[in-house]
């Protein structure tokens, strides 16, 4: 049988073989093995990052707002995307998020959209460490560490569209900046959280 080939054979690193994808209803994006970002698709409310004059792309883009960061985790919402940063020599690590601000669920104190990255406010004042984020069709998570000079306790934290609970903040309101998840089982105390995964109405 002949041997189909390899399309990323040749390659150079920067277009290499790519290790993670995540897709959502309308827009797609792959973190390369360089940690940079490719996109495309329908990005009608910014989720393409591409700035707010090209909200459709057919080919796999680059983007450039973050081409100078090395990406270590994507999520994809409905509307929106999270991407956690890496430090590099002249950042420090960072949480950037953009495309569609209704609900607050981009997690910057307000509504509106945003056609490129932009880092959340929130965890750089807090000096809090993101390790791990996931994005629901509306609201949003990030589980962050204490650093030495932590001014806000680590934790689950969660914003977006609060109907149905889903924020796990005992109320229904729609929170625009992260608010932290305090109420756990007795069980969980101490547990180290690994992994998260939001749906269209809740969170696991």
């Amino acid at each position: 049988r002949r041997r189909e080939r390899d399309p990323f054979a040749g390659a150079d690193d920067a277009t290499a073989r790519l290790r993670s994808a995540l897709v959502e209803e309308r827009a797609a994006l792959h973190r390369t093995s360089r940690g940079r970002v490719l996109c495309w698709g329908r990005g009608a409310h910014g989720e393409l990052g591409l700035g707010a004059l090209r909200p459709i792309r057919c080919a796999p883009t680059l983007l450039r707002a973050l081409s100078g960061r090395r990406v270590a985790a994507l999520a994809c919402g409905r509307a929106h995307v999270l991407a956690l940063c890496d430090a590099g020599a002249h950042a420090p690590a960072a949480l950037y998020a953009w495309g569609r601000g209704r609900d607050g669920r981009l997690g910057h104190d307000d509504y509106r959209d945003r056609h490129e990255p932009e880092a959340l406010a929130f965890f750089a004042e807090a000096r809090l460490r993101v390790r791990l984020v996931a994005a629901g069709d509306a609201h949003s998570l990030a589980v962050a560490d204490a650093t030495i000079s932590s001014r806000e306790p680590p934790g689950v934290y969660t914003w977006g569209r609060g109907a149905h609970g889903r924020l796990g903040l005992l109320r229904t309101l729609n929170k625009r900046r992260p608010n932290r998840v305090t109420h756990w089982p007795p069980s969980f105390h101490g547990m180290r959280v690994v992994g998260a995964a939001l749906g269209g109405a809740h969170s696991l």
